[in-house]
């Protein structure tokens, strides 16, 4: 077994593309992404190589990679011990990656690797990153789109570091790029963020995200929140801010119930009951909680980070024999 972050394969000026695709429980799915994926990169270069990395399927994902490999030469094949989540599972496939040009794309090609030419022309034009910026979204409900929407939308909006609306992990870096992202020691993983942290000139390619043909996403809404909230705590510290916000808002509002009971109490009607006691104190209680919870997932990043553990941990691999 080998830990990451790097796992000590060269850059090679020789390899023009590498194409990094996190898998899991691709299954019988991986003859044909191999294909579209081989297409794409015969089509602009001449020497690349794919990195597929199994994410601890537990189907035949791995067997399939397995077979990719022995018959293609240009297929590396990673098998992380278990699942460690697509963020590590990409970071996997970027610090084995050896091209002067990297693709990052999902395994259900939802996301058409058919635009890799034109990622390619826009970063002959200068762009150190392209990423894929979506117009449309086929096959998913009203409800995943408008959270998915409000994800990108709440992200900017306590983000120090401005995030394009609907651009997902379907990017093009360069060499130059990804060596600045793998010098980075992040937990946890939130590689969208990382990437435009970096700055440098960053080209968005507008497209039409297509249905999925087979199957289902693989994440859940909790894993969709999880990615959100790390996506917030990862790129800011204004979340935190909002406890002072917070403070004084129910401060100004103590201030005005006080100066209603001090009103009521002058002219002979002080308040009653115990509703309105309850309310208040339910909403200072919620307002602590919320306070509290905000400044628990920032100590959990800091506790991650002090551990000091690997993103991932690889288990074997197949290394290309091109």
């Amino acid at each position: 077994m080998s830990l990451g972050v790097r796992m000590d394969l060269p850059a090679s000026s020789e390899i023009e593309l590498s194409m990094v695709v996190p898998c899991y429980h691709t299954g019988g799915g991986i003859p044909h992404l191999v294909e579209e994926l081989s297409k794409a990169a015969k089509s602009c270069c001449r020497k690349y190589e794919i990195i597929l990395v199994n994410d601890g399927s537990r189907d035949e994902t791995w067997p399939g990679i397995q077979a990719a490999c022995a018959g293609d030469p240009h297929i590396h094949g990673i098998n992380l011990s278990r699942n460690f989540g697509q963020q590590a599972a990409l970071l996997a496939g970027l610090s084995a990656s050896r091209g002067q040009r990297i693709l990052m794309i999902d395994d259900d090609l939802q996301d058409p690797p058919g635009l890799l030419p034109e990622m390619m022309r826009l970063m002959d034009g200068g762009a150190e990153v392209v990423y894929g910026q979506r117009l449309a979204r086929e096959g998913e409900s009203f409800l995943r789109k408008s959270l998915t929407h409000t994800f990108y939308w709440l992200t900017n909006l306590l983000s120090d570091v401005p995030q394009p609306m609907e651009a997902a992990d379907f990017r093009l870096l360069s060499r130059r790029a990804l060596d600045v992202i793998l010098s980075m020691s992040e937990q946890p993983l939130y590689l969208r963020g990382m990437i435009g942290w970096i700055g440098l000139d960053q080209v968005a390619l507008p497209y039409r995200r297509e249905a999925r043909h087979a199957g289902q996403s693989n994440y859940s809404w909790g894993r969709l929140f999880r990615l959100a909230t790390e996506g917030v705590t990862s790129t800011s510290i204004r979340p935190l801010k909002l406890g002072i916000l917070a403070g004084g808002a129910v401060g100004v509002f103590a201030a005005l119930l006080l100066i209603h009971i001090l009103i009521g109490v002058f002219y002979g009607r002080p308040p009653q009951g115990w509703t309105s006691l309850m309310a208040v104190i339910l909403g200072l209680g919620s307002v602590n909680l919320f306070v509290l919870g905000i400044i628990g997932e920032y100590l959990a990043c800091i506790f991650l980070r002090t551990q000091g553990r690997p993103p991932f941990i690889v288990r074997e691999q197949i290394l290309p024999k091109n």
